[in-house]
């Protein structure tokens, strides 16, 4: 593990230091708070969304069939490679 020996001597030093040290804790708890309230406030809206869309009915999205034979397509022959003899 990193251990650094940074400790300031002077006493106001060392104050400003644990003040900028709680600062930075303080700040990174908030973005987590933040970030964990956003991701709430979206859960809610997308749940929020689809019981107003089950509610109204809104049309499901097109299936293609799975019975269906043709496949439709291009293609471009890129090589042809000359036919080896039998043997």
């Amino acid at each position: 593990m990193l251990h650094v020996q940074f400790r300031p001597r002077h006493p106001l030093a060392r104050l400003l230091a644990g003040v900028l040290a709680l600062l930075a804790l303080a700040a990174v708890i908030a973005l987590g708070v933040f970030a964990l309230a956003a991701l709430i406030v979206g859960g809610l809206l997308w749940w929020g969304i689809n019981a107003v869309r089950r509610t109204f009915g809104a049309p499901p999205a097109p299936v293609q069939s799975a019975t269906s034979e043709v496949i439709d397509g291009e293609f471009t022959v890129v090589q042809v490679r000359p036919q080896r003899p039998s043997r």
